[in-house]
């Protein structure tokens, strides 16, 4: 297996969308049978990872997390460019480590 090279022979860069449901974890309380429980407050919340994958074993690593899907991609665009610039040791250690 090859070490060393240039980064993008070795990682791909996505961008992946995350929601999680914020608030529908129920308590159990021993006063829910003598008494309406309060209703669920259910949020979704929504953001954006930008993430380095090994194109060999699919190992994922998570590099920078945005609230905003405009700022992600700016980020990955960045990225993408650095990944055609850089050595596998130089984004290891930029990014990685």
């Amino acid at each position: 297996m090859k070490k060393f090279g240039n980064a993008v022979e070795f990682y791909r860069i996505r961008l992946q969308k995350i929601s999680d449901d914020v608030g529908l974890d129920m308590d159990w309380d021993d006063k829910i049978l003598y008494r309406r429980p309060p209703p669920f407050k259910a949020k979704t919340i929504t953001y954006y990872t930008v993430q380095a994958v090994t194109i060999v074993d699919n190992k994922v690593f998570n590099l920078k997390k945005f609230m905003n899907k405009r700022e992600a991609e700016r980020f990955q665009k960045n990225i993408v460019e650095e990944l055609a610039d850089l050595t596998k040791k130089q984004f290891d250690e930029k990014f990685i480590n």
